[in-house]
């Protein structure tokens, strides 16, 4: 899907909420979505 789509489907403030419980792990996720927004978060 697209950037757009992500974030109004709320996966967002799901996947900010698994980085918040994980916190320290020391990993990053990287998301290229198919408009061609990249996207990374640190766990």
């Amino acid at each position: 899907g697209t950037w757009d789509e992500f974030q109004a489907q709320n996966r967002l403030q799901g996947l900010e909420k698994i980085a918040k419980e994980h916190r320290g792990l020391g990993m990053k996720l990287n998301i290229t979505f198919s408009d061609g927004v990249t996207k990374s978060w640190l766990f």
